[in-house]
């Protein structure tokens, strides 16, 4: 659920769902269950980059500059995979880049099952 573009630029290979080397993500879906020694490893890790999508968007908006003008940030619009964000600010999914990049810093693998 995560644009190409946006897993990149974490450093993850979004064509390999396999645990291999660093920085490697996992598909995930509507709902988990966690177990809290994972939660434990990830939660600050997962809070830093939730700060990091909604405090700085200029790593995924192309912005102007209010005080020169000039175009600022990336050199084009990273399609951030919020349907209802507003150009310039935080998505509303914040909180789900902050999981699933913090999920892959720390190898944790997740069971996709198709229900409860």
């Amino acid at each position: 659920f995560l644009p190409a573009e946006a897993v990149q630029m974490v450093g993850a290979d979004y064509r390999n769902h396999n645990k291999q080397g660093p920085k490697r993500h996992s598909a995930g879906g509507w709902y988990h269950f966690f177990y809290i020694e994972d939660i434990r490893k990830i939660a600050r890790r997962w809070f830093y980059w939730c700060r990091e999508m909604r405090l700085n968007p200029q790593k995924y908006w192309r912005m102007i500059d209010p005080a020169t003008g000039q175009p600022s940030g990336v050199d084009h619009d990273i399609k951030t995979g919020d349907a209802y964000v507003t150009h310039g600010q935080a998505p509303w999914i914040s909180e789900m880049y902050g999981y699933v990049f913090a999920a892959a810093e720390a190898g944790l693998l997740h069971i996709l099952t198709s229900g409860v």
